[in-house]
């Protein structure tokens, strides 16, 4: 070792090995930006109830910033967020933008997502195999930096917006 090397902490390996070890792999990566990508253009097919009004589909969370944790055990799964930035109009409740976005990927009976979406309470959970996408619509605020927005939360039993 030269005067310019600095040894390594063995506790600095441990944790890179850790960090290494689960992280998604690039496979699985890979695949769930092509779901979220699918997904939003499903989104703006011509039958949806969101044609024209979707601005931008984009990961958040730990898929945003590459820190997906892999599943642990092979029945285990992943779960990749997005953001649904949607133009509104004025005055829809939360109850009817996430019923929307819930009918838009959905679709009809007999569909591809038809009995793989659930609406929540925040976000429409797409549920495939391996792993799950969930969907969360979100406004943005007016006059603020781009993607500064409202995401909305309703639950069925609580009757106010």
């Amino acid at each position: 070792m030269d005067k310019f090397t600095t040894p390594l902490d063995p506790k600095d390996l441990l944790l890179a090995n850790v960090a290494i070890r689960i992280q998604l792999s690039p496979t699985n990566h890979k695949l769930a930006v092509q779901r979220l990508e699918t997904l939003a253009e499903r989104l703006d097919r011509a039958e949806s109830p969101l044609a024209g009004k979707v601005r931008v589909v984009y990961a958040q969370g730990s898929m945003a910033i590459h820190a997906t944790i892999a599943p642990a055990l092979r029945y285990d799964e992943f779960d990749v967020d997005g953001i649904v930035q949607m133009e509104l109009p004025p005055g829809t409740t939360p109850q009817q933008a996430l019923d929307t976005l819930f009918e838009a990927v959905r679709g009809e009976p007999g569909s591809r997502y038809y009995a793989m979406t659930k609406r929540n309470t925040r976000c429409v959970t797409v549920q495939y195999a391996e792993m799950h996408v969930d969907l969360t619509p979100a406004e943005l605020v007016p006059g603020r930096n781009p993607r500064v927005s409202e995401i909305f939360h309703h639950r069925p039993e609580e009757p106010r917006d």
